[in-house]
């Protein structure tokens, strides 16, 4: 299974974001997830037959190359390939993961650079 975890960056996070659950993360941020605040932590390969396998391994056993906390609420698991799970991004939630659309290229710069250039549009 290949996959990314992306946390969410401290120094990012001016909302208190960290560890929320989902429901509580969309209220708070007007009904998305802010893809601009999160790192990613980790991509590669793992043995893992699924989401809850994945939370098992990056909480008891988590590969080296980690660089994040162990998994948590909050987090977002990337699944590029695999022949259980379908590619797409997954909100740790509370109990189990939720399916959310996530863009991690778009940084805090490119989203001041779009909001600029829709003003100058109108």
């Amino acid at each position: 299974m290949k996959i990314k975890i992306y946390q969410i960056d401290r120094d990012k996070d001016n909302g208190s974001l960290s560890f929320l659950n989902y429901e509580n993360t969309v209220k708070r941020t007007g009904g998305r997830i802010r893809s601009e605040i999160y790192s990613k932590v980790f991509d590669g390969e793992v043995e893992c037959s699924g989401l809850e396998d994945v939370y098992a391994m990056f909480n008891e056993n988590h590969p080296e190359s980690f660089t994040g906390h162990s998994l948590s609420v909050s987090d977002i698991v990337e699944v590029e390939n695999s022949d259980i799970v379908e590619k797409g991004y997954y909100f740790c939630d509370s109990f189990g993961f939720k399916k959310i659309d996530f863009e991690p290229e778009k940084d805090e710069q490119t989203i001041v650079k779009s909001q600029a250039e829709r003003n100058e549009v109108r």
